[in-house]
């Protein structure tokens, strides 16, 4: 074979390699945008919140977004550490006892660890503002959220840069935040402001619905709290699927890991969660948690 024939073959086999490599890169790289496109595509649910155990509060519902193997995402705005400040000895009982609030942090954190995993929260944030109450001269606690805004105890705007930079990062479907009845936390009420504020269903095409929850058994209804229809209602009296336990019980075994506070949302007069619309609609969460399952009684959704 002559030196320009086997020159000629190689040129050859290399250019057929070559083609075929380009090739095989090209449909790896679309199978790779394919899967991430995917991902994206994925519904997912990002919690805005003020403290620490406050996920207790809908953690019916987190536990059938966990069996629905749907991911959550949360934020936290305060690390908890202006919280009751009651802990629990080894034996589990009571400790009356004040400690110090950097101290209390350090806590709080750590007891969220254990609960947001055992929820199925498969991540979250904590951006460590001040757990700073206001209280009135007599030492009552000040409701007024926009009022607690106001005193700048909070970075407004750097929660809010925070908020639309992990919207992005994560792309959820739906937000869950916390409401604005008369009664309830400052601090809770004021991460709603944040969040409304933003119009986050104006600015980012995926996402689907705002929706807030009521502090059911937690505070004392009022005429002046948010209209919540149309609503979504979580009996926590009825059985998880697949599980011979109530919702009910299911929360408080996993909110209990929040030693420090002792879970004060989990009580058994806490039967039902509500859920109402903010922003988009509620509508769609409901169709996507139950259009093809059997929601039952498990989950309701009402118009009016």
């Amino acid at each position: 074979m002559s030196f320009s024939r086997v020159n000629f073959l190689k040129i050859k086999k290399i250019a057929l390699i070559a083609f075929l490599g380009s090739f095989l890169f090209t449909a790896c790289s679309r199978n790779i945008e394919t899967i991430n496109h995917d991902l994206k595509k994925q519904d997912s649910v990002f919690l805005v919140l003020a403290h620490p155990d406050d996920e207790t509060m809908l953690g019916g519902l987190l536990l059938e977004l966990k069996r629905l193997n749907i991911p959550v995402y949360a934020m936290y705005i305060t690390s908890g550490e202006g919280g009751k400040r009651l802990t629990l000895d080894a034996q589990g009982q009571w400790m009356a006892k004040s400690i110090d609030a950097s101290k209390l942090k350090e806590v709080r954190e750590h007891d969220l660890e254990q609960v947001a995993t055992n929820y199925g929260i498969k991540d979250y944030f904590l951006l460590e503002q001040k757990d700073t109450p206001l209280r009135n001269k007599d030492g009552l606690p000040i409701r007024e959220g926009k009022l607690f805004l106001e005193k700048n105890i909070w970075q407004k705007k750097m929660i809010q840069k925070k908020l639309v930079s992990l919207l992005s990062q994560y792309q959820p479907s739906y937000v869950i935040a916390m409401s604005l009845d008369e009664h309830t936390h400052a601090h809770h009420k004021a991460s709603r402001l944040i969040l409304d504020e933003l119009k986050i269903t104006q600015r980012f095409s995926f996402i689907k619905g705002v929706y807030a929850f009521t502090e059911t058994g937690w505070i004392k209804p009022s005429l002046k709290d948010e209209k919540k229809f149309p609503k979504l209602t979580l009996d926590r009296k009825q059985n998880l699927p697949g599980s011979n336990i109530d919702y009910a019980t299911l929360n408080a075994q996993v909110a209990g890991g929040h030693y420090s506070q002792h879970s004060g949302h989990t009580g058994p007069w806490s039967h039902k969660e509500e859920f109402y619309q903010i922003e988009g609609s509620l509508l769609e969460f409901y169709k996507f948690l139950c259009k093809s399952r059997n929601c039952n009684q498990r989950i309701q959704y009402t118009e009016q």
